[in-house]
């Protein structure tokens, strides 16, 4: 048995010894790639080193010329158009002309300025007919209440006759309601009783 052990050990130390040799075979394969790898690398690096080194090819001919000083106009035109976000429509009350205008296009405007001047002339013509009119209309008041006065008194007093007392001084222009209270004033004057 002896002989089979130590066949046996030697067997498992040749196996060993091919393990190790297989292993130290790996690690020298190892080195030697990376020596390789590395002496590579410098060999690429030294070669675009010497590359960038070297004087570098002619410079290509460039014609330059004086530069020409001139104005340039700095407008630009575009055709478009240009809506405002916000937007007021301001429109009169009244009808008329104007005479004035008091803010430009884009101006911020503000409740209660003034933006526009109508012409005033039309409105004071009439204002001034309407004002003759009303004092013409107070006039024609006075005197037919001074009448109607009058000839209350005559009739009271009994001087003279009923139509002849009443003076009515009727116009064409005389308005319709003006002229009936002047013809009841008559016949309440007529159809009294002489007291």
């Amino acid at each position: 048995m002896n002989e089979a052990s130590s066949r046996s050990r030697a067997g498992e130390q040749g196996l060993r010894a091919d393990r190790r040799s297989l292993a130290k075979l790996c690690k020298i394969a190892g080195i030697a790639a990376a020596v390789i790898g590395t002496a590579w690398l410098a060999y690429s690096y030294r070669q675009t080193d010497a590359a960038a080194l070297a004087d570098p090819a002619a410079l290509p001919q460039v014609v330059v010329s004086k530069p020409l000083v001139r104005e340039v106009d700095s407008r630009l035109g575009f055709l478009g158009q240009f809506s405002a976000v916000d937007q007021v429509e301001l429109r009169a009350q009244v009808g008329g002309s104007l005479t004035g205008i008091h803010f430009k296009d884009g101006d911020i405007v503000h409740e209660g300025d003034l933006h526009f001047t109508i012409d005033s002339r039309p409105y004071e013509i009439r204002l001034a007919q309407s004002n003759a009119l009303l004092k013409t209309a107070t006039a024609r008041l006075v005197l037919a209440e001074r009448e109607l006065y009058r000839a209350q008194e005559l009739k009271r007093r009994d001087y003279g006759t009923a139509s002849g007392s009443i003076r009515t001084r009727l116009r064409p222009t005389t308005s319709m309601p003006a002229r009936c209270s002047r013809l009841s004033a008559r016949r309440t004057c007529r159809s009294r009783p002489a007291s």
